[in-house]
């Protein structure tokens, strides 16, 4: 699916679950186009829980330039006008948004890797930070009870 269609279909994505009224954000967030979205919706949800239903695929060309990760954090590069060579994107030429996952054992929260992607799932309080640190943003997603 190419990235526009993913976007079109990504329009449903940030909606409200009826029955809760929980902010939600579905869908692919590992290309930088797709980054963007996802990082827009979690600052404007800072100190709010969120459910997710997120991935990232780990294929560089599935996602060029647009996440890194560790066991308990990624990054996703939202604008990296000035990086024309596929690999790691760089703060030399990316913007983006670090993100530091605590599940903390919570029924439900997913953080994980599973065929060729990595899956974030559950309900989530957003913690933003202030300030940029070698162009990042960043925040930490906690794992919440269910809403």
């Amino acid at each position: 699916m190419v990235a526009a269609e993913t976007s079109a279909a990504q329009t449903q994505a940030a909606t409200l679950t009826a029955a809760h009224q929980t902010p939600t954000y579905s869908g692919q967030i590992g290309h930088y186009d797709m980054g963007k979205g996802f990082s827009d919706f979690l600052f404007d949800h800072d100190g709010q829980v969120v459910y997710l239903d997120v991935f990232f695929p780990d294929e560089p060309e599935e996602s060029p330039y647009a996440v890194s990760y560790g066991d308990d954090w990624f990054s996703l590069w939202t604008d990296c006008e000035g990086q024309t060579a596929p690999g790691a994107p760089s703060a030399a030429y990316c913007l983006g948004v670090f993100i530091n996952v605590e599940p903390a054992g919570q029924p439900g929260v997913i953080w994980g890797y599973n065929q060729g992607a990595h899956y974030l799932k559950g309900y989530w309080l957003v913690t933003a930070h202030p300030g940029m640190h070698q162009g990042q943003l960043s925040l930490t997603l906690s794992g919440a009870p269910a809403q």
